[in-house]
Formats: C-alpha cells, structure tokens, sequence
C-alpha cells in the first residue's frame, strides 16, 4: 500500500455493511518517534491513549503505555480491567521477533451491527475529515457470533503483517481491498501496521478482562470499550454494545 507524505494520521473504524460507523473509532497518530492510539468521539473526546516510545538518551528500551487525559473528561463509555496512574500504565507488547512487537488488538463485535443496538452503537465522523488524516472503514457485515480484530504492530525494521492465510476479510479506503493497513513511518524509522481479519467469537473468544455483557430484555443498552493487557502483554481494546446495569455493577464491584 502505498504512503502519503501528507498522511501522519489514520482512522480506523467499523460499519458492519451499514450506511454508518459503529462502534468507537480509533487514530493512530505518527508523531516525531512515536505513536498514538487514541479513541476518537464526535465531541472530540479522547480520554486516554496508548502511547508506544522509541527508544532515548533517557530510556534505553522502547515503552508502551496506556495513559488516561489530564483534563476531566467523561469516560463512561469506557472500561479498564487495570488500573491507568497518572504517569501511564506500562504493557510490554509480544516480541514476535527481533524488533517486532504485537501491541495491540482492536476488536469490534458483532453486536454492534444488530438492528436492536444499531442506534445506540452510532457514532459520527464528521471531525476526522482532513487532508492528513486518511479514514479506513471495515464496511462488511459481520457473520453472526464474529468479530473483527486489527491486530497492529510495531517494527524496528519493514513493516510486519500476520500470515495472509489467516486473513479472512478486508478494510476498505476509498475501494481499495487491501486487509493490510501501514501508518506512515516516524521519525526513529519505525512501522506501525494492522492486519484485518474477521474470526468467530466463538472459537477465538473475547478475554475474561476486557468482556462485555450483552443487554437483556430490560436493560439500557449503552455503547462502550474495554481495555486491558492480556497475558502475552498485548493491549486489548474491545467495542461492543453493553448495558448501564453491566457497567454500573463493573465499576462498583
């Protein structure tokens, strides 16, 4: 795929074969010899970010941390099995390779794209249209009980994807039918990429950390992320439709 000298920042998000986005988009942002990864609202929002550092005079290794927005900000929607101090939450990422680490997983259910939820699962992009920003919208519908996971890694190196074989569908940018998505290198001459692939829940589950229980009959849905390291020390981030009842309990417990 090809990059623009214009482009330092991309916006992921989902549509499930719908004329509109669902669920929480995300921008990963190269700046100087860094990058970001922040949800992104229609109010122009963006509680927390997971931040991932070159290496400095200061620091002799890279850092990867998830930090929450010094300014008091409404952060309902979101979810965090750890807790995120005030200088940020360090994760080490999976060392797939000398230099490659798998920071990442952003997921989207299937829920989101139900005609029950779809109004609560709505969010507006109007605020990310810019010539530096470049939009990638995953635009198929979700087969039932499926999700959609970017995997997004970061290289020292060329930029990594995960084994074709075990892509199974595509984002689109303006047609394009690539499931390969690349950020335009920073500064220190890293890659950040995402790899797009479409898997049961079923038989690859979401993790006990970072699962949202679906509405009941009763409840009041709400749209809503979760966040948390797994046990490789990759940083999950799942969107999907929950309910007040179910986060309430979450954070009271």
């Amino acid at each position: 795929m090809s990059r623009h000298n214009t482009i330092d920042e991309i916006c992921i998000a989902f549509s499930g074969g719908t004329d509109r986005v669902l669920g929480i988009p995300f921008l990963f942002t190269s700046k100087k010899a860094d990058f970001y990864i922040t949800p992104s609202y229609s109010d122009g929002a963006q509680p927390i970010h997971l931040s991932l550092h070159d290496k400095t005079e200061r620091h002799a290794e890279q850092r990867f941390h998830v930090k929450r927005e010094k300014k008091p900000t409404d952060i309902k929607r979101l979810v965090f099995h750890n807790d995120i101090f005030k200088k940020g939450t360090p994760f080490r990422g999976k060392e797939l390779s000398a230099g490659v680490f798998h920071v990442a997983r952003l997921r989207y259910s299937w829920d989101l794209q139900r005609e029950r939820f779809r109004e609560t699962a709505t969010i507006r992009l109007s605020q990310l249209k810019s010539d530096t920003c470049r939009v990638y919208i995953f635009d198929e519908n979700l087969p039932e009980y499926s999700v959609v996971d970017f995997d997004i890694v970061l290289s020292n190196h060329d930029p990594f994807y995960f084994n074709q074989e075990d892509v199974f569908c595509q984002a689109q940018e303006q047609g394009s039918g690539s499931p390969y998505i690349e950020l335009p290198r920073n500064k220190s001459g890293q890659f950040l990429t995402a790899t797009v692939s479409v898997r049961s829940e079923i038989d690859s589950p979401t993790f006990d950390d970072v699962h949202l229980a679906a509405p009941l009959a009763r409840d009041t849905p709400v749209l809503a992320c979760a966040g948390a390291t797994n046990t490789e020390g990759v940083y999950w981030l799942y969107n999907t439709v929950t309910s007040e009842e179910f986060i309430g309990a979450v954070k009271d417990g």
